[in-house]
């Protein structure tokens, strides 16, 4: 039986939204689990090819993200460690990436020193590449780099750990990322890292100066 859309209550309205952008992250992440398992071929670097691959996303919000994940950070008062995003353009637009931020609170133990962005390309078949998701990446330019529609670039979050940490663990939950368009209009999108870094060997009592 059908039922008129205007009888549902509105409660159901954000339930909706929210079961698509799972499902649509959901198939990002098997895009993404699908190029670091094949790494012998383009799929390493791309969405899809540039005759099957249809823009989900407006320019406005173009990138999805899927972010390492972290076990730990020994403790070492200015050890430096990173997080890596892939980024993935699933709009219909060449956008150009700029820069990548942690969005923390200030009693964060750690502090975000740097960023390096990076286009991607396939990792040769039967290379070892050394990027844990099974594709190498360019080595960084001095022009930030361009991302087709479908395709990937890499974005290295730089940190350091603070002298004398409050907490032994802190999410990193959320990025910004600041790109620009073909117009040259700069966009700053906010995306989930679904990161926790944990810090190990953090004394009890800490000798803060």
């Amino acid at each position: 039986m059908a039922v008129d859309a205007s009888l549902l209550p509105l409660s159901l309205d954000p339930l909706i939204a929210d079961a698509k952008r799972r499902a649509l992250r959901r198939r990002f992440l098997l895009i993404l689990a699908a190029a670091a398992l094949g790494g012998g071929g383009t799929a390493g670097a791309i969405l899809a090819s540039a005759s099957s691959f249809t823009p989900t996303r407006p320019v406005q919000s173009a990138l999805l993200s899927q972010s390492s994940s972290w076990s730990g950070v020994p403790f070492a008062s200015g050890r430096t460690f990173s997080i890596t995003l892939l980024l993935g353009n699933h709009s219909g637009q060449t956008i150009t990436l700029e820069r990548a931020s942690a969005v923390l609170p200030s009693q964060a133990p750690f502090r975000q020193i740097g960023t390096r962005i990076t286009a991607y390309r396939a990792c040769p078949q039967n290379a070892s590449c050394a990027d844990p998701t099974g594709v190498a990446y360019v080595p960084p330019t001095v022009r930030p780099p361009d991302v087709t529609p479908g395709h990937l670039a890499r974005a290295t979050l730089d940190f350091q750990l603070k002298s004398c940490p409050a907490v032994s663990r802190q999410p990193v939950r959320t990025v910004t990322v600041v790109y620009r368009t073909a117009d040259g209009t700069a966009v700053h999108q906010r995306l989930r890292a679904w990161d926790s870094v944990s810090i190990r060997g953090l004394p009890r009592h800490p000798r803060c100066s």
